[in-house]
């Protein structure tokens, strides 16, 4: 099984994405929406080609998965050698492009 690595930006966007919804919903949703990150992230791990391919984005060969029950939030993944590198996370909604063009 590969390993699972998370970039610095995913872990900023899971910690903006987890104040938001404790904010506007409840701490109870945003523990779920961190249940749910996790439980799509075991899913990858087992399966790492499960993804869409992403082919806006130049260059690295990225993959997509939305966040189950919060399918507007996408996981964007790719795989490095043996590591599954967690890239971002974000809502299907913001201007993805040019997020991964700011990196």
């Amino acid at each position: 099984m590969a390993k699972l690595l998370f970039s610095q930006l995913a872990e900023a966007d899971l910690r903006h994405i987890r104040d938001y919804l404790t904010k506007e919903a409840g701490e109870a949703m945003s523990d779920s929406f961190i249940d749910e990150v996790d439980r799509i992230c075991d899913l990858i791990e087992q399966m790492p080609d499960i993804g869409t391919a992403v082919e806006f984005l130049p260059g690295i060969e990225y993959q997509m998965f939305p966040i189950g029950q919060f399918r507007s939030y996408l996981i964007f993944y790719a795989i490095v050698e043996e590591t599954i590198v967690i890239s971002r996370v974000l809502h299907g909604r913001q201007d993805i492009e040019k997020l991964f063009d700011d990196e």
